[in-house]
């Protein structure tokens, strides 16, 4: 068979002269069995040689009497089948390979051994009809690092054809992948354990003091222990360590307002909304505002300087996690700060009042309500 490598022709400028044709053989691999792998120079024993084979069918394929033929021979024998989506090597010494790499499972032994400098691996099945084919080199565009570093000349994809250069690279691991995909599969889904279901209860100790190993045993007695859902989060102490939820607001004035979320004796305060238009005619929409169980919410409202200091309206409603609704009546507060009548004065700017001036305020009232 005559080498599948063409000639470059010198370039004629004056006058074209004519030869008789070579034989060519036209070479068509016809096979979903591909060369996955090759390990042509391996670092060190030519003994550990090897080539891997994959089926890119779902479906079993049945290869007995195929053989490579080319730079090397081996035959199938009878009752060879390789699984749907699966790999399959052929070394050089598969007892050999196993005691140097672990890799056991190997068909093997091929004659003849793979040029450090690249070749021709031809497939045939029982007919010998062409399979498939890949002609390696060990310059470019092949990777060099295939040759004789410890790394083996790989797919980049399992489902290409064997045939381009571009669909092969080295592997990342020294000895390659026998026998397995050589580069993860980034399109398929994670495979996920469940280790704590969202809904389940367990057990928990939050005293923070020594419990010793005793407590690793499933003798040990934790029934004194808290219970609680799954879903658990650090936090700094005093806060009860609870899955956050959400509420939405809903507010219209026609002074300034800001919207605070924090502790009840004020503690923790942050400042999650204010206003942005000043017509009361307009709402304002704060949506999804995360909260925790032990959270207050809080409303502060000032006039800008040179205000009358006359009663001023606040209006809103808040959509609590419970599915019910918070109004602005003084009565469904716990309690209302400011001056009698809702009358803020004239005295605060337009910027909010600092945090550190609410959590005096809120501390205050908090401690003489106790």
């Amino acid at each position: 068979m005559a080498s599948r490598k063409r000639r470059q022709h010198d370039r004629i400028s004056t006058r074209l002269s004519f030869e008789p044709l070579e034989s060519r053989c036209l070479l068509s691999a016809d096979s979903t069995v591909v060369f996955n792998e090759i390990m042509y120079h391996p670092a060190g024993d030519q003994a550990l040689e090897w080539i891997e084979l994959h089926n890119q069918m779902a479906v079993d394929m049945d290869l007995s009497g195929w053989q490579f033929d080319g730079a090397l021979q081996f035959e199938f024998s009878e009752g060879t089948r390789l699984a749907g989506g699966g790999y399959l090597v052929v070394a050089a010494a598969p007892d050999q390979l196993q005691t140097v790499t672990g890799f056991a499972g190997a068909l093997g032994p091929f004659l003849g051994h793979l040029s450090n400098g690249g070749e021709e691996i031809i497939r045939l099945d029982n007919s010998d009809r062409l399979m498939d084919f890949v002609e390696y080199d060990d310059q470019g565009p092949w990777p060099a690092a295939a040759d004789g570093s410890g790394v083996s000349l790989a797919k980049t994809d399992p489902d290409t054809a064997s045939g381009p250069a571009e669909n092969w690279t080295f592997s990342t691991e020294v000895g390659g992948t026998p026998g397995a995909r050589n580069f993860p599969d980034f399109f398929t889904p994670p495979e996920t354990s469940v280790v704590v279901e969202i809904d389940d209860t367990w057990s928990y100790e939050a005293s923070a003091t020594d419990l010793g190993a005793a407590w690793r045993t499933t003798e040990y007695d934790d029934g004194g222990w808290g219970v609680d859902r799954a879903p658990f989060f650090a936090e700094e102490a005093g806060r009860k360590a609870k899955v956050q939820d959400t509420v939405s607001a809903r507010i219209t004035a026609d002074n300034f307002f800001a919207l605070y979320l924090g502790d009840a004796n004020g503690t923790n305060l942050r400042q999650i909304g204010r206003d942005s238009i000043t017509d009361w005619t307009s709402l304002e929409y704060f949506s999804n505002i995360e909260v925790m169980p032990n959270d207050y919410a809080y409303l502060a409202a000032w006039e800008a300087p040179g205000s009358n200091g006359g009663p001023q309206m606040l209006i809103g409603e808040f959509d609590l996690p419970d599915d019910t609704k918070l109004g602005t009546s003084m009565a469904d507060w716990e309690y209302v700060l400011g001056p009698a009548g809702a009358t803020p004065g004239g005295l605060l700017s337009d910027p909010p009042p600092p945090i550190g001036t609410l959590q005096t305020i809120i501390n205050n009232a908090h401690s003489a309500s106790s």
